[in-house]
C-alpha cells in the first residue's frame, strides 16, 4: 500500500511539473500594421479570432499581446474603418514579431446619397435705421 501512494506521488510530481511548464510558458505576439503608402495605422483592432481578447494599434501603429499556455497556432484578425479586414496565422509559442500587415482601403461605389435635415436655424435678424437728417 505505501509502495502504491510512493508510486501515484511521483507520477504526480512528474506530470505537474511537465504540466505547469506548458501552462505557464509566456508568450509575446507584436508586429505593425501599415497601409500602402508604408505610413503606420493607429487605432487598428487586432482580436485573436474566436476568442475575446483583442487591443488596438497605438500612435506607431504597434501592437503586442501576452498570452500565457502552451504553443499554439492562433489567427489574428485586423480591421479598421474605411480598409479590408485582414488576418494571419501566427504560431503562439516564446516572443514571436508578425512581419508588417499591409492594410488596403476599401472604395466602394455609392449610386445615390440623400441627405436630409430634422433641424432649421432661424439666423436673428438685425434691423438699425438710418438718420439721415441734417440739423
Amino acid at each position: 500500500m505505501l509502495r502504491s501512494i510512493k508510486i501515484v506521488i511521483l507520477l504526480l510530481v512528474l506530470s505537474a511539473s511537465n504540466g505547469y511548464s506548458l501552462i505557464l510558458q509566456q508568450s509575446v505576439i507584436r508586429g505593425t500594421v501599415r497601409d500602402l503608402t508604408g505610413s503606420p495605422l493607429p487605432d487598428v483592432h487586432v482580436i485573436i479570432s474566436g476568442t475575446p481578447a483583442g487591443t488596438t494599434t497605438d500612435a506607431t501603429g504597434s501592437f503586442q499581446f501576452r498570452l500565457a499556455g502552451p504553443p499554439r497556432d492562433l489567427t489574428l484578425i485586423f480591421s479598421y474603418v474605411g480598409y479590408t479586414t485582414e488576418a494571419r496565422k501566427v504560431r503562439c509559442q516564446g516572443t514571436v514579431t508578425v512581419p508588417d500587415i499591409i492594410m488596403h482601403s476599401q472604395v466602394r461605389n455609392v449610386g445615390e446619397i440623400t441627405v436630409t435635415s430634422q433641424r432649421v436655424l432661424v439666423a436673428p435678424v438685425l434691423s438699425f435705421t438710418i438718420n439721415n437728417s441734417t440739423t
